[in-house]
């Protein structure tokens, strides 16, 4: 009599959902012009791979800035290391 009691219960459950079917309101159509935006910039055309990251730019500003004298500009591209991956690190977590 319990198998029977459930059987109903469960057919009857089914019955209702199938017949309600699905009520949602209709939603936008999705523009097939444009992309998805998921939030990422996009790179302006022309921009090399190392004017993107700070990790590779910064060594080769500060050595460029450095002056005629080519130990300093060693010097100041080795001693910007550091501040390249500092930046590198601020741009990945906070973005650009």
């Amino acid at each position: 009599m319990r198998k029977v009691s459930l059987t109903l219960s469960l057919a009857a459950c089914g019955t209702v959902l199938l017949v309600a079917g699905c009520q949602s309101t209709p939603t936008a159509a999705v523009s097939q012009t444009q992309p998805a935006d998921y939030g990422y910039q996009r790179v302006a055309a022309g921009t090399s791979f190392v004017e993107r990251h700070p990790l590779l730019y910064e060594p080769m500003q500060q050595y460029q800035n450095a002056g005629p004298n080519p130990v300093v500009k060693v010097l100041a591209g080795a001693a910007s290391v550091p501040l390249g991956i500092v930046k590198e690190a601020h741009q990945i977590l906070m973005g650009r």
